[in-house]
Formats: C-alpha cells, structure tokens, sequence
C-alpha cells in the first residue's frame, strides 16, 4: 500500500508556534521546522499533505511551508 496523504497537526495551544521556528537542516540550509517536515514528506513520495493549524495561523503557516505552500 502507498501512503498518498499526510496530515500534520499543528494547532495545539502549547505548541502551535514549534512548526515556525527556524532551524539549520543538514545541509545547513536555515528553514522552518514546518519547511524541513514538508520536505521529508513529500521526499517519501506522498503527494499531498494538509496542516491543520488554529484560527488565524494562516499567514505564518504559509510564509514557513515556503516553496511547499499551497492554496
């Protein structure tokens, strides 16, 4: 069976912002940890990922899924 879809929860109260930080990955690229998740994802070969995030997380989500982002 071929894992098609991922869904990556981030709208914990406690924890929402973690997905936004910004970290150096290994090849020492700086990305946010939602960025370098996005990536190992779809490197495994899934297609297409939803990120669930709180009310009015949005913009930031966006800005840090970076080239991953979608409508």
């Amino acid at each position: 069976m071929k894992v098609r879809k991922a869904v990556i929860t981030a709208a914990g109260r406690s924890q929402r912002t973690l997905p936004l930080q910004r970290l150096v990955d290994r090849d020492g690229a700086d990305k946010s940890a939602l960025q370098i998740v996005l990536e190992e994802i779809l490197s495994a070969g899934v297609e297409e990922v939803a990120v669930v995030i709180g009310p009015g997380d949005g913009p930031a989500y966006k800005e840090a899924a970076g080239p991953h982002a979608g409508g």
